[in-house]
């Protein structure tokens, strides 16, 4: 599996806001071109009315800047009977009450469009289509067609808010032309200097909408943006970060556009509505930059105040992308539980499995939030994707919240049928979670330990580790991979020193870039000898099972890690998350089975001193012994 596919299954990806299509499509808000301009720099007037273009007798139309009401005609004779004509033919297009009005108009009059009558029908059409089924009909009908390659040959002529709406029409209609995208692409590098800001987001949102990355174009946005920021409104603001990270240009190569965002939005946070917020953390955590906390506690501060408001898809986003960027606000945290209770009905399988992540990534146990979680998620379980499987067990392993045994019943059944979807830490977060709340399903560890046996190459040394340890707690036969392993310890895979960074659930095949992982630290070890090892496995068995239950304190709280003074949060929580999703890893290593019996009791005596040793990476749960 290449990297691209491992990140597709270990990142996020809450809100395409959402792409997987459950709980419908939640959108920036685009302004369309057709509302009203926020340019201090540029006051021009809409598509719909600005007259910009070679006309019949060889000059330009434009808008005289004195008087925008009064035409003027430079370079030609002037052709008031074109004028005219072609000013109808707009006020026709506007005044249409549906797509095949529009259309109609096309089909007739094509001939004699300029470039603002072009530009204004692809935006009607865009505007007028109510839902999915009408704008299905505009994309098959070869009029649409003919409207393309008439704006390709007057490409040229159009200016950068006829530019920037004909790429927001295209993204709204879901038109994804490729020629006409390079064409708007091509004439928007031109003329980048003279867009607005709003041209400048209207741009770049579109192409993130339609999947198409203009690496050139985005480039000359981002520098273009960053001279203009002042002239942002909050949306502007929300859907520039929210294109970049769609887009998946990670904060190293913008980090100047992205600080600068950050600092704008701290001075326009009041005017951030439930979407600008949610999307704008979403995005900084998509792209791995942390804004600072200053900002981020005035968008929890911003959030506390309006989180009646916010949709279930916002509230989702908005708790994920703090705990990507590890920022722990309890007002926060308790106020997002609230409001999650009383929409939960509202919560797709995605929004379920990232909001129990969440929390446990952020150490807060949300009361009686979680139990509805269960309810819910157990009314729909059917639909959760593998990793959304293993994720929200392992968060209620994390939280020391036992669902009780219908539920993961219900996991465990669920899991057996996806199971050939199941990256390596999916499995590995799964059985440490069943092997955590002491619930052993037979048949779903029979199925991963055949899994282990035919990916081995695909599970690193912590991995094995854990499953080691998960199937020894739970009495389980080791696969027979891990019993090679136990035999042979140097031909065990070695651990790599890069891991994808990432957790939670996701549905597009974003990559990520890996941070590094903490080695294990000292190990207890298990005897290679079969015999042995059954041996030692009945021994520690009792001990592990004196574990305090969940209900109470199985997970003390959290061990001190040894963390790197130098690294900040934000890689603290990514190093956390790699491995992290691993409730427990490196609790068993093999070693020579030559020990005698009188070395294999001092061993175990200094083990049951000591407690068990477990892998970390930030800080994880304390499993003493009694």
């Amino acid at each position: 599996m290449d990297h691209a596919q491992k990140q597709q299954q270990r990142q996020p990806q809450p809100l395409e806001p959402s792409r997987n299509g459950a709980g419908g499509h939640h959108y920036p808000n685009d302004g369309g071109g057709g509302g009203k301009r926020h340019s201090l720099q540029h006051q021009r007037i809409s598509s719909h009315g600005q007259w910009s273009g070679h006309q019949n007798g060889g000059g330009t139309l434009h808008y005289s800047q004195r008087n925008p009401i009064r035409l003027t005609y430079a370079g030609g004779k002037k052709d008031h009977h074109a004028i005219e004509k072609a000013k109808r033919l707009n006020y026709k297009l506007k005044e249409a009450r549906d797509w095949k009005g529009i259309l109609r108009q096309v089909e007739l009059n094509l001939d004699i469009f300029n470039e603002v009558n072009i530009a204004t029908a692809l935006h009607r059409l865009a505007k007028i289509a109510r839902d999915s089924n009408e704008k299905s009909k505009i994309l098959r009908d070869p009029r649409l067609a003919s409207l393309e390659s008439k704006a390709q040959e007057n490409m040229k002529l159009f200016t950068p808010q006829q530019l920037s709406n004909s790429a927001w029409a295209c993204a709204t209609l879901s038109y994804n032309s490729m020629p006409l995208l390079r064409g708007i692409e091509a004439q928007a590098l031109v003329k980048l200097e003279k867009f607005n800001s709003q041209d400048l987001t209207n741009t770049i949102w579109a192409y993130a909408k339609l999947g198409y990355k203009p690496k050139q174009l985005m480039s000359g946005i981002a520098e273009e943006a960053l001279h203009k920021l002042y002239d942002f409104n909050p949306q502007g603001l929300a859907n520039t970060l929210w294109a970049f990270a769609t887009l998946n240009h990670y904060g190293t190569q913008y980090s100047e556009l992205l600080t600068g965002i950050a600092s704008e939005a701290m001075k326009k946070i009041h005017n951030f509505n439930p979407q600008n917020l949610a999307n704008s953390c979403w995005a900084y955590a998509r792209l791995s930059y942390h804004p600072g906390d200053l900002l981020l506690e005035k968008i929890a501060s911003a959030v506390v105040a309006k989180v009646d408001l916010f949709k279930p898809q916002e509230l989702a986003n908005l708790i994920w992308a703090m705990a990507k960027l590890n920022y722990r606000c309890e007002d926060l945290l308790y106020s997002v539980s609230l409001a999650a209770e009383r929409r939960l009905h509202q919560y797709n399988p995605q929004n379920l499995a990232n909001t129990c992540w969440a929390y446990a990534i952020l150490d807060y146990h949300p009361g009686p939030l979680m139990a509805k979680i269960i309810y819910q998620a157990g009314r729909c379980i059917t639909d959760f994707s593998q990793q959304g499987l293993s994720n929200t067990v392992w968060a209620l392993a994390k939280l020391q919240h036992n669902p009780g045994d219908p539920f993961l019943m219900k996991v465990g059944s669920e899991a057996i049928k996806k199971m050939g979807m199941f990256s390596a830490q999916g499995m590995v977060n799964l059985s440490l979670a069943f092997a955590c709340f002491e619930k052993h399903n037979k048949d779903l560890m029979d199925v991963i330990s055949r899994e282990v046996d035919a990916k081995t190459n695909t599970f690193n040394a912590q991995d094995l580790e854990s499953l080691t340890w998960s199937f020894t707690r739970l009495g389980h036969p080791l696969p027979k991979a891990l019993q090679a392993r136990a035999c042979c310890p140097d031909n065990g895979a070695e651990e790599s020193p890069y891991c994808g960074a990432g957790g939670g659930i996701s549905n597009d095949g974003a990559s990520s870039q890996g941070y590094p992982v903490q080695p294990p630290g000292p190990q207890f070890s298990i005897t290679a000898n079969p015999t042995r090892q059954m041996a030692l496995q009945a021994r520690m068995r009792p001990k592990l099972g004196g574990l305090r239950p969940f209900g109470s304190v199985a997970i003390d709280g959290l061990l001190d890690a040894k963390q790197d003074p130098k690294q900040d949060a934000f890689l603290q929580t990514e190093s956390f998350k790699i491995r992290g999703e691993s409730l427990i890893s490196g609790l068993f290593d093999s070693q020579d089975g030559s020990q005698d019996a009188k070395q294999e009791k001092q061993e175990a005596a200094q083990a049951q001193d000591q407690g068990w040793s477990m892998w970390q990476t930030k800080e994880l749960c304390n499993l003493t012994l009694n």
